[in-house]
């Protein structure tokens, strides 16, 4: 992966969703980010902060029973979004 590149690990529960990065280049250490809420406002602006400077922004997600069926999804669908946006990329649902 490239240096300007950032992963983004998200674990979804029904009320908060825990953020962990780690950044593209080889050996790179994995950091908490920090707990926000499971909504899709709260991802967006996660999302745009991580991805400033030009960074690209890849993320991945872990949704038990409690996550997934409250909400994970939109709140997905809008990190995705966030990032698309953020690489001046266009959205294709």
């Amino acid at each position: 992966m490239a240096e300007n590149t950032l992963v983004l690990g998200l674990d979804v529960h029904k009320r908060a969703i825990s953020a962990a990065t780690v950044d593209g280049s080889a050996r790179a250490e994995v950091r908490f980010y920090g707990t926000i809420e499971n909504t899709p406002d709260a991802v967006r602006v996660l999302c745009k902060k991580l991805c400033k400077d030009g960074r690209q922004l890849h993320a991945c997600y872990e949704a038990g029973p409690c996550g997934y069926g409250s909400g994970a999804n939109g709140s997905m669908r809008s990190a995705m979004l966030a990032a698309e946006l953020a690489e001046g990329r266009q959205w294709e649902s």
